[in-house]
C-alpha cells in the first residue's frame, strides 16, 4: 500500500481546498462504480482519489463539472425545502392543526404548574409538546395539502 502525502498531491492542485474537493468527488465517483486508473493496492477509495491525482491518471476538468453539477443539485434542493411552507409545520400542534397552539401549551404549563407540588425536590418535566409519530405525520400531511385521517 502506497501511502500518499498532501505534498504529492499539492504539486498537481495547489490549492488545499480544491484538493479535497476533488478528492471527495472522485472518490464518490468510485463508490458510485467508476473504474480507478490505478492499481487498488487494498486502498480505500478516498486514498486511491487522492493516489490517482497525485499521478495525474485522471483529468481534472470532469470532476470539477461533477461538482459545480452537486452543488446547484444540493442548492435548488435546499432552496425548494426552504420555500415549502416550514411555518405550517411551526403552527400545527400535535391536537390536529390548530391555530391557538402558543396560546393552548401556555395555557397547558400554567395548569400544570398549579397542580404541581412546590417542593425543590420535584424533578423537572420536559417543557413543550411531545408529538407522537402520528401526530407528525398528521402535521406533515398538512404541509403538503393532504386531508389528515
Amino acid at each position: 500500500m502506497a501511502r500518499v502525502t498532501v505534498e504529492d498531491c499539492i504539486e498537481q492542485v495547489t490549492n488545499r481546498f480544491e484538493l479535497v474537493m476533488l478528492a471527495v468527488q472522485r472518490s464518490r465517483d468510485i463508490t458510485a462504480g467508476a473504474r480507478p486508473s490505478i492499481p487498488r493496492d487494498g486502498d480505500k477509495n478516498p486514498v486511491i482519489a487522492l493516489r490517482e491525482i497525485a499521478e495525474s491518471s485522471i483529468e481534472q476538468e470532469p470532476l470539477w463539472e461533477e461538482l459545480t453539477n452537486y452543488f446547484r443539485t444540493s442548492e435548488a434542493a435546499a432552496s425548494a425545502a426552504a420555500d415549502s411552507a416550514p411555518e405550517a409545520l411551526l403552527s400545527a400542534s400535535p391536537g390536529g392543526g390548530s391555530k391557538n397552539a402558543p396560546a393552548e401549551a401556555d395555557a397547558k404549563a400554567d395548569k400544570k404548574d398549579s397542580d404541581s407540588d412546590s417542593s425543590d425536590d420535584a424533578t423537572d418535566e420536559t417543557e413543550g409538546e411531545q408529538w407522537s409519530e402520528e401526530d407528525m405525520l398528521r402535521a406533515l400531511q398538512e404541509m403538503q395539502g393532504e386531508p389528515s385521517p
